[in-house]
């Protein structure tokens, strides 16, 4: 009962707290109205995970959403934050135990952040220490928890940030004569006096001892601390003076060295290819296509399939990059890939047409990419043309031509196209469904458009029909199916039946080329937005709005920064008459969008001619 809105019946409101005595007559018409289902998505570190559903009448706010899914640890609520939809950051602190809010939208990403409170620390031992959020984030308390046993062993503390340096005395430390407050990920050297040693800090953390007469060297230093390809090295520094870290130079005892290691490039990957996903490269491997592909298990480039990958598309930032799939498969060509580069491959149109006829398997015949796409292979592949069948063959695509067959002649054909073998085309309709399902129906008389779909139980509203009589095709635009009953359809005829609602959306907004789009099954938001142009550079990629159905329909968020920031990227996909709207301002609501997209999917429509 709570999920229910509103009760009427007979077109009048019933109060909810009578319809339990409510006794319904013959005929009565119930209408029940529900909450719209409002849910947002959590990921990170909480208790509950994935899709968290509101009941109504609950506020959809972030204070709810963290007492719904909980969190693990006082840690967290005191030093974790909420990022929403990637472009929302909120301390946990203040919505937990203070007055701050954010209002969620349905649809949201909210992601459940805690970097833990750590210092590194180099000297008497190596290592990183968190500190909670209830001890004293201080230099003088982290001297006291690493417990030292001989603080007269240490010569001077040194605490290092954004490559600075601060010296200080272990006694002004122990004793709290000064208070040096920390910031995470410093890090603190506890220098030895009289030890032969060198500090090494950055991306690697290390405290590297030699005998008393051992020399140090560059090489040495690098040997101990298992760093001796040099590879994985992007720079060592002294201070500000960059060192030459190929070379054995002498170093001096007490020396603190900065290294700073090869970051790994990280590139995201979708489309037709055998695996998808996020993947790294590290410093020794290849970061470009080929490698790229290999790792996924490879392109979807076969002889023996029907479809095959067709065009690859890097967007990095602002540019779209395009590479035939064939060529990279073939080593003919490549690309270097970058940091944060997101790559998505298509699949090629099917080769395949659709075949009617007395003696033949009506249906539709695709051809792999290693057969010739003409017709001496489509009878091949039929088995021959069967005795009592008429060898001349009509084929109908953008214009109709017709044959006769022997073993001399042959015709390239083209995808989609309709071959009709000479059967009795005085008594037969020939049908092809909106699936690409071919039909046939015996008559010996004209019939109307509507008894046509009826016949082969087409029931619904499609809007678009294609009608071909003799050489001559006629499209027709249905708003209603009774409309169909003002079209008379003869023996012999073609209808095609392509549903305008199955075949396109609206993308509009910030993208380089709005308009129309035709779509596919499990097209995606994305991907109808790169048909688009992709962005332009004003686009805000984290609020992209959907409205389902049209511009007057459900409206749902989508976040597509991911593209551009990597990660997992987004692939809720469209249906038919959708609007895909690309806004600039992030602040605004769906709502506030509809009086600018309405007139754009007028225009449009008429533009289109998507109806009449």
């Amino acid at each position: 009962m709570k999920w229910i809105e509103s009760v009427k019946i007979n077109n009048q409101i019933v109060d909810m707290s009578e319809l339990s005595t409510y006794m319904l007559k013959d005929k009565d018409v119930v209408e029940i109205k529900k909450y719209t289902e409002f849910y947002v998505y959590v990921q990170g570190a909480t208790n509950t995970k994935g899709r968290i559903v509101f009941e109504p009448g609950e506020l959809k706010t972030l204070k709810l959403l963290v007492a719904k899914v909980g969190l693990p640890s006082e840690d967290i609520e005191n030093d974790g934050y909420a990022t929403v939809n990637n472009s929302a950051a909120i301390d946990l602190k203040d919505v937990i135990y203070g007055s701050k809010d954010y209002e969620l939208n349905l649809g949201d990403i909210v992601q459940i952040t805690y970097d833990p409170f750590i210092v590194n620390t180099i000297g008497t031992s190596v290592g990183t220490v968190q500190l909670t959020y209830k001890e004293p984030r201080t230099l003088s308390y982290l001297i006291k928890k690493l417990g030292i046993l001989q603080p007269e062993s240490i010569e001077k503390v040194l605490l290092i940030r954004d490559g600075q340096q601060q010296e200080y005395a272990i006694n002004q430390l122990l004793y709290d004569q000064i208070s040096v407050p920390l910031v995470k990920y410093d890090t603190v050297i506890l220098k030895q006096a009289e030890t032969n040693a060198v500090y090494l800090t950055g991306d690697v953390a290390a405290y590297v001892t030699f005998a008393y007469n051992e020399p140090i060297t560059m090489q040495r230093v690098l040997a101990k601390v298992g760093l001796s390809d040099h590879r994985k090295i992007e720079k060592i520094t002294n201070g500000d003076t960059s060192i030459d870290f190929t070379k054995d130079l002498t170093i001096q005892k007490g020396t603190i060295l900065n290294v700073q290691l090869k970051k790994p490039i990280y590139v995201t990957a979708m489309g037709y290819i055998k695996n998808t996903g996020r993947v790294s490269f590290d410093y020794y491997e290849t970061a470009d296509l080929q490698t790229l592909f290999a790792k996924l298990g490879g392109l979807i480039i076969s002889p023996n399939e029907y479809y095959v990958s067709d065009k690859i598309t890097i967007i990095r930032q602002d540019k779209i990059l395009e590479y035939d799939a064939q060529k990279v498969f073939k080593g003919l060509d490549n690309l270097s890939l970058e940091d944060g580069d997101f790559v998505y491959v298509t699949e090629s149109i099917p080769k395949q047409v659709y075949v009617f006829g007395k003696g033949m398997q009506n249906g539709l015949v695709r051809f792999t990419q290693s057969e010739d796409f003409d017709l001496r292979t489509l009878i091949g592949k039929l088995g021959g043309i069967k005795e009592g069948t008429s060898k001349d063959i009509a084929i109908i695509s953008d214009e109709s031509t017709k044959i006769t067959w022997n073993e001399y002649v042959n015709l390239p054909l083209k995808s989609n196209s309709t071959i009709l073998f000479d059967v009795d085309t005085k008594n037969y309709i020939y049908v092809v469904d909106p699936t690409g399902k071919p039909n046939m129906i015996y008559t010996d008389r004209n019939m109307t458009l509507y008894e046509v779909l009826s016949k082969v139980g087409m029931s619904k509203n499609y809007g678009k029909i294609e009608l071909t009589s003799g050489t001559s095709k006629q499209l027709i635009t249905l708003k209603t199916i009774s409309e169909a009953t003002g079209y008379n359809v003869k023996p012999g005829d073609i209808v095609r039946i392509s549903d305008a609602s199955m075949n396109f959306v609206y993308v509009l907004g910030e993208v380089k080329n709005p308009g129309v789009v035709q779509i596919t099954e499990g097209m995606t938001v994305l991907q109808a937005i790169i048909q688009s142009g992709y962005f332009t550079s004003k686009a805000v990629p984290s609020t992209v709005w959907l409205y389902k159905g049209g511009v007057n329909g459900q409206a749902v968020k989508i976040n597509l920064s991911a593209v551009t920031s990597g990660g997992n990227v987004d692939l809720t996909t469209i249906e038919p008459g959708d609007v895909v709207f690309v806004p600039a301002d992030m602040l605004k609501t769906a709502a506030d969008w509809i009086s600018t997209i309405a007139p754009l999917v007028t225009m449009f429509n008429t533009i289109y001619g998507l109806f009449k």
